[in-house]
């Protein structure tokens, strides 16, 4: 008796019999919600982030090392060291340009402008 090719396949991919299937969803990586702030490979995301004069900007550090953010002109508190998985909030009540950087890797640098 001669049997199909995919059947003889299907006997030793256990792929193709859904066996070892698995469910793919986003990662944390993928997505980055309103007025947040990725960190991940030593760099800002978005670098530059427009927000409404009233919100609330969030930093996620998705790295594997740890962050601090400083306000470049002392505009905002600084936050404390943030380890991966931390985040670090701060609310931007009035408009204007408000450049910050890592105070521990300085060359990582990004501006919140904040619109009236």
């Amino acid at each position: 008796m001669i049997l199909p090719v995919f059947f003889f396949l299907s006997l030793f991919d256990t792929d193709c019999a859904g066996e070892n299937a698995m469910a793919v969803f986003p990662s944390d990586r993928d997505t980055t919600a309103p007025n947040e702030i990725s960190i991940d490979n030593f760099a800002f995301n978005p670098k530059i982030l427009t927000a409404k004069a009233g919100s609330k900007v969030t930093w996620r550090n998705r790295d594997d090392t740890a962050h601090k953010i400083q306000s470049s002109d002392n505009r905002f508190q600084a936050s404390p060291v943030l380890d991966t998985k931390g985040l670090y909030s701060v609310d931007f009540r009035e408009g204007g340009e408000f450049p910050y950087f890592c105070s521990i890797h300085p060359v990582m640098q990004g501006k919140i402008v904040v619109a009236r």
